[in-house]
This record gives structure tokens, sequence and C-alpha cells, in this order.
């Protein structure tokens, strides 16, 4: 992988602008803000960029139901709203609930005299003013992807090609991302198509993955407001919210509302920048603000990129601090297998304790830590209203250097560094980070929608 620098972000925006893509055009929209996202990632990481539906998943009678329970949601489609949420996001473990975040926070927060609807693209059994069009969207992408495959364009993959050969001496799978990606986008596109005109919202909420463009793009089209609500990290790095002024605009949302005004500085000029806070931090700071929890334990955040370098650390701080607990947060996609991926070595360490599930509330975990260890996980962010965090100098940690730069976050470039730091730091606390997170995001958004006029 690329070490992900200013350089090459300044080059890749230098690269669209004069490549001028306007003209390069599928099923009578851009090609290019659809996709220029996954091209960033395919030339930074040199791999196959792909969306979840790429995963093999085992059918059981459990989930089953699940599919027939919310394929009957799609009946809900006729009623009216004025407030349209999708519901994007892995479930979470919130008390002795689980359930959306997003769905958590916003149900509890737009003001009630407005409709409010969700729907969502997951396989989830939560139906309650909730429309699933999982089904759906399987089977129009398989026929989309079907026609592609017949009638493709093989005139705009050379185009694209061509254009990025001659900037980055590079060639990236272009099929490829035309049907993990475009297609995706589309079928997505299609179905709130379809959801908009029976609906007729008018707002949109979502959390932007860079798959919302063409969902954006229609949603303009029909005067509906499109609102993206920050959910990781909003950085100069992050090519999702970098643009040329003025760039492809019908693609990008209205506003994004942040979690407090450091994020606004990261964001082009080409968004309405709000910021808000974030409820699960105001949510979690009500619920221990007077627990007197000792914190022993050191979480570190997986990395897919790090896991190497991270599994050393782990080994490295069990056997120099055998008194703590050192916990290690997997990422989602590698619960099915670590133990196979991970050394004998590390899973023998007697006080190393693996998290592979989403049955123990996140912030619990981060709250009863003295140091959450990391690179560039939105985990670590998430983080500083209840502990400290130190950044390793590896893999994409470059994202993290303003945080670091104004003293959030603390940089080790190695395992000595990280211990000393520890041994010198118990019991010590974050810099205030009232900058960072906006208090009160229930308020917050209700008076954002009054400024709305809706």
């Amino acid at each position: 992988m690329k070490t992900l620098t200013f350089k090459i972000i300044k080059n890749f925006l230098k690269f669209e602008k004069q490549s001028k893509f306007d003209k390069i055009v599928y099923s009578n929209k851009k090609v290019w803000p659809i996709i220029r996202y996954a091209v960033f990632i395919y030339l930074l990481n040199e791999k196959q960029y792909s969306y979840e539906y790429n995963k093999k998943t085992k059918i059981n009678l459990k989930k089953i139901k699940i599919i027939l329970y919310n394929s009957l949601s799609m009946l809900k489609i006729f009623r009216k709203c004025d407030v349209l949420v999708y519901n994007y996001g892995r479930p979470q473990k919130i008390g002795k609930q689980t359930i959306n975040p997003i769905k958590f926070s916003l149900s509890k927060s737009v003001p009630k005299r407005l409709n409010t609807f969700f729907v969502t693209k997951s396989n989830e059994s939560d139906n309650k003013n909730q429309l699933n069009f999982y089904i759906i969207y399987k089977c129009i992408f398989t026929i989309y992807k079907f026609i592609y495959s017949l009638m493709g364009n093989t005139i705009i993959e050379k185009k694209l090609n061509a254009k990025i050969h001659k900037s980055f001496n590079q060639k990236i799978n272009i099929k490829s991302i035309i049907y993990d990606v475009l297609i995706h986008q589309l079928t997505i596109g299609i179905i709130f198509e379809i959801i908009f005109y029976f609906k007729k919202p008018k707002i949109i909420i979502y959390s932007d993955n860079a798959e919302m463009s063409d969902v954006i793009f229609r949603a303009r089209k029909r005067n509906i407001i499109t609102i993206d609500l920050q959910h990781s990290i909003i950085s100069k790095l992050n090519i999702l919210y970098q643009h040329n002024n003025n760039a492809n605009k019908e693609y990008l949302s209205d506003f994004v509302l942040t979690y407090g005004e450091y994020w606004k500085q990261f964001l082009s000029d080409n968004y309405k920048k709000v910021a808000v806070g974030n409820y699960l931090n105001d949510y979690y700071s009500r619920k221990y603000l007077n627990s007197n929890n000792s914190k022993e334990n050191i979480t570190i955040i997986s990395s897919i990129v790090s896991r190497e370098h991270l599994i050393e650390l782990a080994i490295f701080l069990s056997k120099k601090l055998p008194h703590r607990k050192i916990i290690y947060k997997l990422r989602p996609e590698e619960y099915p297998n670590w133990r196979k991926a991970f050394p004998d070595k590390l899973l023998k360490q007697k006080n190393v304790i693996f998290i592979d599930n989403e049955k123990e509330e996140l912030y619990k975990i981060l709250y009863n830590s003295n140091f959450v260890i990391g690179t560039n996980s939105t985990v670590l962010i998430q983080s500083l209203p209840f502990t400290q965090v130190i950044i390793i100098k590896t893999g994409l940690y470059h994202e993290m250097e303003k945080l670091i730069k104004d003293g959030y976050v603390k940089l080790a470039k190695d395992n000595i560094e990280v211990l000393n730091f520890i041994r010198k730091n118990s019991g010590k606390t974050n810099k205030s980070n009232k900058n960072l997170y906006k208090k009160d995001f229930s308020n917050n958004i209700k008076n954002f929608f009054l400024t709305l006029n809706i």
C-alpha cells in the first residue's frame, strides 16, 4: 500500500481538474463523480475495491425469516414523510438494546412535528418505522449487472483507463469498478427514486460512505435537501470530502453535519457545514459522568493494514505490563477467521482479551480503558471524550496528523514510546475536546431544522 500523504491528494485533485470527465456518461449520469472515491482507493491500495454485497453469506432459517419479514416492510413505501433517513451502518449494543446508531440518534432528535421515516439496505430485523430494500436491491443489481455485461460501454472503460494510466502510470481494473461501484450506486439510486416518488420527502439524511452520489443527484433533481451526518474521521486526507471548487456539485451533499467546529476546517467549500455534535457522545458522557471506575485496561483498535505491527505491540505490552488487561478490539470483517490469522504467540498471552463480536457496548470498553491505541480508526476519535489516545506511526496514521499536532492524541514511533507514555501518563486526562464534540446533539438538530424552514 502507498503511504497516504497530502501530495497524493493534491495530485489526484489536479488530475481530475485537468482530465475534464464531464462528457463521460453512462445511463444519463456522469460516471466520474460516482466512481472517483473507488478509483482513488484502488490507486492507493493497488487492489480491487468492492462493496459489502460481494461478501459470501450463509443462508439459514433465521436469515430467511428476517428476509421475508423485511420484504413485507416494502408495503410502508406508500406512507408519505417529511424526513427520510438512510439507516446505514452496523447495529451496536446500546444498553440492553441492539440498534442502529443513526436511527437511535435521529429518532430522538428530529422535531416531532416532522414525520420521520427510516430506510435500510442491511439485513436487519428492526422494522419499526423502517423499510428494508435488501431483496429489491439484490434483484435490481443482478439485472443491471447482466444488462451491462451484454451492452457494456467499453468506450467509457477505455477513456477512463487511458486518462488514469497517463497521469499515474498505473493500470487499474476499470471494468471491475464499473461492476462493483457504478452499477451498485445506480441500483441504489433507482430504488431511492421509487421511494422519493411515493414518500415525497423534503429532506434526506444519511452518513455518506461513498455510495450516495447517484442518490444525491436524484434528490437534488426533486429539490430534496441532502444532509450528510458525520460518522467517521474527516480530514484533508479523506478524498470523499476533498473536491475542486464547484466540481460536480450536483453529486455532493447540501449539508455536512459535523461532530464539532473542529471538523469544518477539513471540508471543501462545496458544502454547507454545521456542527451538531454526536448523540452517543452525549448519551455515554451522561451515563458515565459520576462513575468512579478505575481505568486499568489498555485497548488496541485493530487495523487490517497495520495488523502485523499491532499484533507485535499487543505481545510487547502483555509481557511488559502483565498486571494490565490488554483488550484487542477486532474489526467486524476480522470476526469470522481471526484465530487463523493471529499467531499463537499472541493467543497464548493470558492478559490479552479479544473482542470479536458486538455483544458488549463499544463505549463501555472505551470508557473502562486508560489508553486506546491504533492508527486511524473512527473508534479513536470516539474514544477522546473518555480516555487517552495513542497513535502508532504506521499504516494510515497520517490521517490523524492534525489531531496529533493540535495535542488531542499522542504519536508514538515504536513500541518503546508507547510503553513509556503509558507508564508516565496513567491516570491522566485528555486535553479538553469541546471543539471536537459539540454538546447537546438533540437540541442542536432541532435548532438546525428550524433554519431549514420545513
